[in-house]
């Protein structure tokens, strides 16, 4: 899979919209976040796993996102971008984390 695209930064993010480029055989990043994104894919290739899913309340197993498109789609997430639409039907599901609960309980939560 080759991704050329312009990411948009979601509410929250801390990096500012740009390019990236991303060859799934290759393994290779460019463009103007390929900095950022390769920076975080080596974290999340160090410690295994990213913080994934509503509110970031599960973990997502991460051995190669370079050449994984669902892994690169819960990284670029992770880093509060919009996914475009080659990448989002790549987006893992994750379980709702406050199934089960009653409204008081929901209410009461803090992430």
């Amino acid at each position: 899979m080759q991704l050329s695209v312009k990411l948009e930064p979601l509410r929250g993010s801390l990096y500012p919209a740009g390019s990236l480029t991303w060859d799934s055989e290759t393994g290779e990043l460019s463009g103007d976040l390929a900095a950022v994104v390769g920076s975080q894919v080596e974290q999340a290739r160090k410690w295994g796993k990213i913080a994934a899913g509503p509110q970031f309340a599960c973990d997502f197993p991460i051995g190669d996102p370079l050449h994984r498109p669902a892994e690169m789609a819960a990284i670029l997430l992770f880093l509060k971008y919009r996914l475009s639409a080659e990448l989002e039907r790549f987006t893992p599901e994750f379980p709702d984390p406050l199934i089960g609960m009653s409204a008081v309980d929901r209410r009461e939560i803090v992430f």
